[in-house]
């Protein structure tokens, strides 16, 4: 799942700058299923390089994972959302300089026998890449 998660899909028919797609995968993030829309609109291109805008929402529904050691988590609320660049080069795999910036809000129940909790979680990631 992580591996794909680094790759941008492209649209399969041919598009020019300006040109808007969507994609949305469903991945599993320590046993909490989530869905993944991006959002991508070409700004640029030269040769086999693309210029891409992106913004990205990753949310999962209230659900129940048993994790390991009999604690109980149910997720209350679960929404990312990120905005940034990437720069793609159609000859190779994985984009090759980009910038994302995250913003979240988790909360999570615990339970452990007669033990509970609630947790609540605020996440900022900065993401740069940068070609070597």
């Amino acid at each position: 799942d992580q591996f794909r998660e680094l790759t941008v899909p492209l649209p399969p028919d041919a598009v020019g700058v300006g040109a808007r797609w969507r994609a949305t995968t469903q991945l599993t993030l320590n046993g909490v299923r989530a869905r993944q829309v991006y959002e991508y609109r070409l700004k640029k291109r030269t040769g086999t390089t693309l210029d891409l805008d992106v913004r990205g929402t990753q949310t999962a529904k209230r659900q129940t994972v048993e994790s390991p050691g009999a604690v109980e988590l149910r997720v209350k609320r679960y929404k990312t959302v990120s905005r940034g660049e990437t720069t793609v080069d159609l000859a190779r795999l994985l984009p090759v300089a980009g910038r994302l910036r995250a913003n979240g809000d988790q909360t999570f129940e615990l339970r452990s026998g007669d033990d509970s909790g609630e947790l609540r979680q605020r996440i900022k990631v900065k993401v740069t890449l940068e070609p070597v």
